[in-house]
């Protein structure tokens, strides 16, 4: 049987879920799947003192974050991470040698590495592919230890390669999703409906937002995602009883049917994680985005602006102004989602995976 080793780390939603998706398909064609959050098997207290960090820092003191990110930005030889992964790889190996993969597919940065420490002291190798789950790669993931990239567009792709990787190395396949996004089943709910989804990181708080976007006009209704934010669905749910009541606003709390409501509404207002954009392209739902943590997510936010398929809005003002234009000019929409479905075309999990069947046949 082939055998597969992910690893992962739960530094917001998207490594996993991009794992999670890739394990799935990987199962389907008959591979042994083992997926392991790289923190959390080294040390829960560990991975609670980084991941707690990594989510104080973002949600807290988010500019601290983005000087840390563009201070590792500078080089693929990180003197700040790279003796404490070289460590924590001794607790990776002992796992690695009693699956014997056949391949190795990293999620996350700290994966690589983990991975060249050990490549590079001959302790183990077999093909290593790491997946990128944001459209502007981070430094830190070039190495020579990975044998191939999986990246988010053909946009990344290039970025890639003007940066030094070689093309050969380089998929554009985009960031695994889940096969809900891939059908169509539903269509466009009357009037104009505008998504609103917020994941575990970024604003708390969306409220400030909703009378002025449904002052526009009486035919605007939204449906607000809260995810596990049980304490803010709530309180939109007291405070705007009144639009729930006149079913002009729905307030919905966790839920799996994101990419119906991505295929029912006509615009979506969010923060631009990696997984989230991949969703939306692949629905053709124009983005707005009003806020972003600085790094990783102001770079995909640019990719959106720059690609035309969405526009920030950093404050409420520009955000009611941006509604008005979509409201107004429907060929704008129809403009962007015509962007998307041209990003999209690369886009394949299914060519993921047989790129792994082919790595571990060659000879």
């Amino acid at each position: 049987m082939k055998k597969a080793l992910i690893l992962t780390a739960s530094f917001g939603g998207g490594h996993n879920k991009a794992a999670n998706n890739i394990k799935e398909k990987l199962i389907k064609r008959n591979f042994i799947v083992q997926e392991v959050d790289l923190l959390r098997e080294i040390s829960e207290k560990l991975d609670n003192l980084l991941v707690g960090g990594y989510l104080n820092i973002v949600s807290k003191t988010p500019e601290l974050y983005g000087l840390i990110y563009k201070g590792t930005n500078f080089s693929t030889q990180n003197i700040f991470s790279k003796p404490i992964l070289n460590i924590l790889s001794t607790k990776i190996l002992p796992i690695i040698e009693d699956i014997k993969p056949d391949v190795i597919i990293g999620t996350h940065v700290f994966a690589i590495g983990m991975i060249e420490h050990i490549k590079n002291k001959n302790l183990y190798n077999c093909p290593f592919i790491s997946i990128i789950t944001d459209y502007v790669t981070h430094k830190m993931y070039f190495s020579d230890c990975v044998d191939y990239y999986i990246v988010a567009s053909e946009f990344t792709k290039e970025k890639m390669i003007e940066d030094g990787i070689k093309k050969e190395k380089v998929f554009a396949y985009g960031i695994p999703i889940n096969d809900a996004f891939k059908v169509r089943k539903f269509s466009k709910k009357e009037g104009f409906n505008i998504l609103t989804i917020f994941g575990t990181l970024g604003m708390n708080d969306f409220s400030e937002y909703i009378i002025p976007i449904l002052d526009i006009s009486k035919d605007i209704k939204m449906t607000m995602v809260c995810g596990k934010n049980e304490e803010l669905k709530e309180k939109l749910l007291k405070k705007y009883a009144l639009f729930v009541e006149e079913k002009r606003l729905d307030i919905l709390g966790y839920t799996q049917n994101i990419a119906q409501l991505m295929e029912e509404n006509q615009i979506l207002i969010t923060k631009p994680g990696g997984l989230s954009v991949t969703e939306a392209i692949i629905k053709n739902i124009p983005m707005i985005i009003p806020f972003f943590i600085p790094g990783h997510e102001q770079e995909n936010k640019n990719f959106i602006v720059d690609q035309e398929i969405g526009v920030f809005a950093p404050d409420v003002e520009s955000v009611v102004k941006e509604v008005k234009k979509f409201y107004k000019n429907r060929r704008k929409i129809e403009y962007m989602a015509s962007n998307m479905k041209e990003i999209a075309k690369t886009f394949s999990v299914e060519k993921i995976i047989d790129l792994i069947e082919n790595i571990i046949q060659r000879p």
